[in-house]
């Protein structure tokens, strides 16, 4: 994610958090993890704050964890530092200097952020190339009726962390939702970002085409909202 400053983007780090932190999500995705992980070394991308990371350091796992958000990462270092996480302010889509992994994992819809198709095969490359045999990619993404349900802004406001703010979402293209995030301070907030809807037939066309196996589901736990796919690809 691409703020503004580092002072704003210091602050969005916290309201982020805020907003957006679940402790019974994260356990889903952690559940997820220790039933699929073959060992204890772990690549996460999209990193955000770091809660996850230091959830699967403390049980055992070896991880680095990458975000392209600089800001991000000064947060993580600072709130969820522990001795087996490596944080690394890092694009995903060049994993050049990283090393070969158990399990690569990018959840809370991070790949969605990416710009194109063509993005995200070279991510897919990536991490086919940095896991290690038997090893999986583990991610979620949104589902293709996302578009239809945000034709109509939707809008949440409210108190975070003593700031009134207003959440809205749109979609604005055939394939495109934007995210507008303000917050009320002395100085305006504003932060936008914008997501890309992905077929699942394009994800299984490419995942398929590097020879990975690929398992999907709709659900993590007792969650049956149907908006996301949480998909597993296995390196044979």
């Amino acid at each position: 994610m691409v703020g503004q400053d580092h002072q704003a983007m210091t602050s969005f780090a916290d309201y982020y958090h805020a907003l957006t932190f679940s402790h019974e999500g994260y356990e889903h995705y952690f559940n997820w993890l220790k039933e699929e992980a073959a060992g204890k070394s772990l690549l996460e991308c999209a990193c955000g704050t770091g809660y996850f990371s230091k959830l699967c350091a403390e049980s055992g796992f070896r991880v680095d964890a990458l975000d392209l958000d600089a800001n991000m990462i000064v947060y993580a270092k600072q709130n969820n530092a522990h001795p087996k996480v490596n944080y690394v302010c890092q694009d995903m889509l060049n994993l050049n200097d990283f090393d070969d992994y158990d399990v690569i994992v990018v959840f809370l819809d991070s790949l969605n952020y990416l710009e194109d198709l063509g993005q995200l095969e070279t991510f897919f490359k990536e991490a086919y190339k940095h896991l290690k045999s038997k090893g999986c990619l583990l991610f979620d993404v949104h589902q293709e009726q996302r578009i239809e349900e945000f034709q109509e802004e939707f809008i949440e406001e409210g108190l975070v962390l003593s700031v009134p703010y207003q959440w809205t979402i749109q979609s604005i293209d055939t394939n495109k939702i934007q995210h507008q995030l303000i917050f009320y301070e002395e100085i305006l907030n504003k932060q936008v970002f914008t997501q890309t809807i992905f077929s699942l037939q394009e994800i299984m066309k490419m995942l398929e085409a590097l020879n990975f196996s690929v398992e999907v589901q709709t659900s993590l736990g007792d969650s049956q909202n149907n908006e996301k796919y949480y998909i597993k690809a296995r390196k044979d």
